[in-house]
């Protein structure tokens, strides 16, 4: 199925050569009873819906262009994701992978680190994903495929994790992640001196300085109160604006190559999850390309809301 273009913008701003963002929508699932194939074409027509103006920068984001790659199918070891972020880095562009599973972001990833080998990957979930099953490929994997590659791990928001994964930790293989619990959040930790506490800051200081960054999305690290639209849902999780101060942080003091936002199952009834994760990368965008592309508040012509 044809999806549309993200935000739906001015034939100008969706222009291949000329836009500076390339969306890559990968409809992937690996069991037919899931839905989150269908994620990528409910997050491109919620962004449609989207408010241009970004109210917290100041400008119009959408202005640096925001191209959209047609929907393909690609299943492991994700070889044509792997193709098209390649091709959109070559070009100089920055990629963002929406879909489908967590087990895409190994095509992205491995992408991205052949065009940048001191990368550092910033993962966003409930789970730690290292589990070392028989599949190689099943989301509950990818993180080890990540490992397995030597690049750099920095965990954010976990909360649940495997026995097996608690041992691996544990283990000298282990001692080169880094990875901070949702319970220690400041936000959330009872005792805000505790040492265990940290805040946005904090995972910024653990990525290696002058590392380019590929962040990964998976949408269970946001809070299900939150973002109800996924599968097996943990409590406890990302909520909005600390999410926001991660992204403003990251891009502001890191290279942020890349990067993926994955899992989203839409559900009837839950449509405001879809508009959710199309501001998320909007905001994605706009923190991205801020200092290069900021424009006077006063000088904006354009559409600031779309008519419903």
């Amino acid at each position: 199925m044809t999806v549309p273009a993200f935000g739906g913008f001015e034939p100008q701003y969706r222009d291949l050569e000329q836009a500076q963002v390339v969306i890559i929508p990968v409809p992937y699932q690996a069991f037919p009873n899931q839905a989150p194939s269908q994620g990528p074409q409910a997050v491109l027509a919620a962004s449609r819906r989207l408010d241009l103006f970004d109210e917290e920068l100041g400008y119009e984001p959408y202005r640096v262009g925001i191209a959209t790659l047609p929907d393909f199918w690609d299943e492991p070891p994700f070889g044509r994701t792997e193709q098209a972020t390649t091709q959109v880095l070559k070009m100089g562009k920055f990629p963002i992978l929406i879909g489908g599973e967590q087990a895409l972001s190994i095509g992205a990833i491995r992408a991205t680190w052949k065009q940048h080998p001191k990368l550092c990957v910033v993962h966003v979930d409930a789970r730690l994903d290292l589990v070392l099953g028989e599949d190689p490929y099943a989301s509950r994997s990818v993180m080890a495929r990540v490992h397995a590659l030597g690049i750099p791990l920095v965990q954010v928001g976990i909360r649940a994790l495997h026995m097996d994964e608690s041992q691996w930790l544990s283990s000298p293989a282990g001692l080169g992640n880094t990875v901070f619990w949702a319970k220690d959040f400041v936000d959330y930790c009872p005792a805000k001196d505790s040492a265990k506490a940290w805040d946005m800051s904090q995972v910024i200081e653990a990525i290696p300085k002058g590392a380019p960054v590929f962040l990964t999305v998976d949408l269970h690290g946001l809070d299900p109160s939150m973002l109800p639209a996924i599968d097996a849902p943990v409590p406890g999780g990302i909520t909005w604006y600390p999410m926001l101060r991660l992204l403003r942080h990251l891009c502001e003091a890191r290279n942020v190559v890349a990067a993926d936002f994955l899992e989203l199952m839409p559900m009837a009834g839950q449509e405001q999850c879809d508009a959710l994760v199309a501001r998320l990368i909007y905001k994605l965008i706009g923190y991205r390309f801020s200092a290069a592309h900021k424009q006077p508040a006063t000088a904006s012509k354009t559409k600031a809301s779309r008519s419903k």
